[in-house]
């Protein structure tokens, strides 16, 4: 975890998350991972099956670490200690929830923990906008949800929903902008497309994500 982060409360239990997103740490540091990403709990297992199932995955991931005789029984296991832990929402999480609220009032979509890096975050946020018929969107791709994990900091691309349009997207980025000031985050921003928008100091903690 790096110096002066706001630690989400997993880091100190009996299984914190891993911090070397998306390379592979200890099994159990990786799945905790996937539960404070808001992983759904029914695929939690489908992230980490090819491993168990093909041995060269396991040993390209894992190396000498000794594979456990059950996933789902160490799943299990870092489940009961997650539920434990994290018992509700916190405040950053709810404020997240009622910003994605408020931009689709301001008709701009929210992709959050979709792509695993900008080009497909973006993709994401694009065809969300697209189906809802919004004039633009934001997004924050997997990467950045690990880096809020372990972090506190948040970084939020933007871009309207004419790809070649410019100062289009600069609007976007400032009513994005504006939204997260009304609910109450302090952003960073340049006011330029050089920068994606960025958040400090959050605590983003969600529950287990039930089926």
């Amino acid at each position: 975890m790096t110096d002066n982060a706001v630690s989400h409360a997993m880091f100190t239990s009996k299984f914190p998350p891993s911090t070397s997103y998306p390379e592979a740490e200890k099994l159990e540091n990786d799945i905790c991972l996937q539960l404070a990403m808001g992983t759904p709990l029914s695929e939690v297992a489908y992230a980490f099956e090819d491993e168990f199932e093909i041995e060269d995955e396991w040993e390209a991931m894992r190396g000498d670490e000794p594979k456990p005789d059950d996933l789902q029984a160490v799943i299990d296991e870092v489940v009961a200690e997650y539920r434990r832990v994290v018992t509700k929402p916190s405040e950053d999480a709810l404020r997240l929830e009622l910003f994605e609220r408020e931009l689709g009032e301001r008709s701009i979509a929210f992709s959050f923990n979709e792509g695993f890096d900008a080009h497909e975050g973006a993709v994401e946020g694009a065809e969300r906008a697209e189906e809802l018929g919004y004039n633009g969107y934001a997004y924050c791709h997997m990467q950045d949800v690990a880096r809020l994990i372990e972090s506190g900091e948040l970084y939020i691309g933007y871009f309207g929903i004419d790809a070649e349009d410019e100062d289009a997207a600069v609007a976007i980025g400032r009513q994005v902008f504006e939204t997260l000031t009304e609910c109450g985050f302090v952003p960073e921003w340049d006011g330029t497309l050089d920068q994606r928008i960025r958040l400090q100091n959050l605590r983003w903690e969600v529950p287990v994500k039930e089926d």
